[in-house]
């Protein structure tokens, strides 16, 4: 059985990853301006956060 802690840990790697993967997309492609990306960082927190695991 995992802790909360341990959970913790789990999201905020998975946080981690995915804004470092968007960054570095976005590098490559300026794709989004710097308040397009404020807004996909927002969102993956807030997805990462809301996300269950049983």
């Amino acid at each position: 059985m995992t802790t909360n802690n341990q959970l913790d840990e789990r999201k905020l790697k998975k946080m981690k990853y995915l804004i470092l993967k968007l960054e570095d997309e976005n590098s490559k492609t300026k794709k989004y301006n710097y308040g397009q990306m404020v807004e996909k960082i927002k969102n993956i927190i807030i997805d990462t956060l809301k996300e269950r695991n049983f």
